[in-house]
């Protein structure tokens, strides 16, 4: 579908836009060919900052870790897509652009990266990892040491209705069995409802 063009639509626009426009448009009106990457490359002269890559070069070999992983990270991304460079440079320039303790993090985990992707999602684990240690944040998945293990019950302790796992001072539910204490039913008359062989 070829896009129509009218003269007095184009006579009402902004001067820049009807300079770089009107040979185009008088191809068009006179139905001689218009080659679209010519029109694509003047359009993009006319309205793009030409300078923008540049500029994102220049800030991607500045670009240092100063805050959190997170917003270098970004930064990082913002500037690396209007650049177009390929992986392995990316890849190099990210890294050295990290901060020391993140670049000795991703170094002893001995890993080849096969990507900036993948690269980066290591870089952000490891940053909020230190990151949170700096900040005095406990690990979101702590490894339980022995000592608050409580051993699994053993089958006497399943069918037993007076033993009980001990359970936190804190807990909902009361230490001992219901019935042990302050109500009616006594324990004798508990014990009388199990088999005596059990």
């Amino acid at each position: 579908m070829t896009p129509v063009f009218n003269r007095r639509e184009a006579s009402s626009a902004p001067d820049y836009t009807a300079n770089w426009t009107q040979p185009y448009l008088d191809k068009v009106f006179n139905g001689e060919v218009v080659v679209f990457n010519d029109f694509l490359n003047d359009f993009k002269s006319s309205f793009f900052d030409n300078n923008r890559r540049h500029c994102s070069k220049v800030a991607l070999q500045n670009l240092g870790h100063t805050g959190t992983v997170w917003a270098y990270t970004q930064d990082f991304n913002q500037h690396a897509c209007t650049v177009g460079w390929a992986n392995t440079p990316l890849m190099s320039l990210y890294q050295h652009g990290l901060k020391e303790n993140i670049q000795l993090a991703m170094v002893m985990r001995n890993v080849e990266f096969d990507s900036l992707r993948s690269m980066q999602a290591m870089a952000l684990k490891a940053g909020q990892t230190i990151e949170g240690i700096q900040q005095g944040c406990p690990d979101p998945n702590p490894i339980p040491s022995t000592s608050t293990i409580t051993p699994p019950l053993t089958l006497m302790q399943w069918t037993s209705p007076l033993s009980r796992r001990p359970q936190a001072t804190n807990s909902p539910t009361p230490r001992e069995p219901v019935g042990s204490r302050g109500t009616s039913v006594s324990v004798a008359a508990r014990w009388a409802t199990y088999p005596k062989n059990v």
